[in-house]
């Protein structure tokens, strides 16, 4: 997971957005629907406010990335083929 999140900060940068798809198309070879993006995005900004003020900006937007990594390795789309 902390690989995974390192690799979707240097690949997509600092775009939340850009990450969830990337995460998305890398582990479950597909884009988010609409509405799997809004939640992730809305994950994503709750774990980094949760972390903010103990570890700062950085640090808390990839906590917050391994913590959605951990999220989708956790998936029956991800664990199984279809």
């Amino acid at each position: 997971a902390h690989e995974f999140a390192g690799r979707l900060q240097v690949e997509a940068g600092n775009s939340p957005a850009g990450q969830v798809a990337l995460a998305y198309r890398l582990a479950l070879g597909r884009g988010p629907a609409a509405i799997e993006s809004g939640r992730v995005l809305q994950f994503l900004k709750s774990q980094r406010a949760t972390r903010l003020g103990t570890y700062g900006e950085e640090a808390s937007s990839r906590l917050a990335l391994i913590d959605f990594a951990q999220v989708l390795f956790g998936l029956n789309e991800f664990v199984y083929v279809d």
